[in-house]
């Protein structure tokens, strides 16, 4: 048995993996900057498997766009902490914590959650095998 494969699901695998969302989680986020957030924190917490992530909130405004000009960036950080509070109350995550040496464009913001990814997610693929791949427009 062959599975066949584009050129733009094998970039997807080989460069981020594979990576699922629940729904209905989603679509109960009403704040779409804190449901671009959600999906921010999964991807990084898939790589770093940790307790605790910390960006700069500078990072995180050009991730989901927002705005981070110098007249903006107050406005911004509402924003983000808005968004963060969203998903403390919906137990996304148990807790954020937002701080800054020196300016206020170099804030940073640590979100905390309840237990470490240290296990593997379910996928509901765990007993697919494939037995070879052809891949389809480039040559390997």
């Amino acid at each position: 048995m062959f599975l066949e494969l584009s050129d733009l699901l094998v970039n997807n695998i080989e460069s981020k993996g594979y990576l699922s969302f629940d729904v209905e989680e989603l679509l109960g986020i009403e704040n779409p900057t804190a449901r671009k957030l959600r999906l921010l924190l999964e991807k990084w917490r898939g790589i770093e498997k940790s307790d605790t992530l910390k960006r700069s909130c500078g990072f995180i405004a050009g991730r989901i766009p927002l705005s981070w000009e110098d007249k903006s960036v107050s406005g911004t950080l509402k924003v983000i902490e808005r968004a963060a509070e969203e998903l403390k109350k919906k137990g996304i995550i148990a807790g954020y914590q937002m701080s800054s040496e020196g300016k206020v464009s170099q804030t940073e913001i640590e979100f905390i959650f309840k237990e470490a990814k240290k296990e593997s997610r379910s996928t509901g693929h765990e007993d697919l095998q494939i037995t070879g791949v052809k891949y389809k427009g480039r040559k390997k």
